[in-house]
């Protein structure tokens, strides 16, 4: 099921949708840059490298 983040910014509502991940992630497909979206990009890569680090984190909770 998708989770839906919606972001206020001045008078508009920027949603992103969020699917699960599959159990592979190909780092350089997930950072590579859209540079037709910029817009987009600029919006999503914190959220991008927030959920990366969250992902990191129960990894390693799970080797430790």
């Amino acid at each position: 099921m998708a989770e839906l983040i919606k972001i206020p910014i001045g008078d508009k509502i920027i949603v992103l949708k969020q699917e699960e991940f599959d159990t592979d992630i190909n780092m350089d497909d997930i950072t590579q840059i859209q540079y037709d979206n910029l817009y987009g990009e600029i919006v999503t890569v914190s959220a991008l490298m927030n959920r990366i680090g969250i992902l990191k984190a129960m990894v390693d909770n799970e080797y430790e």
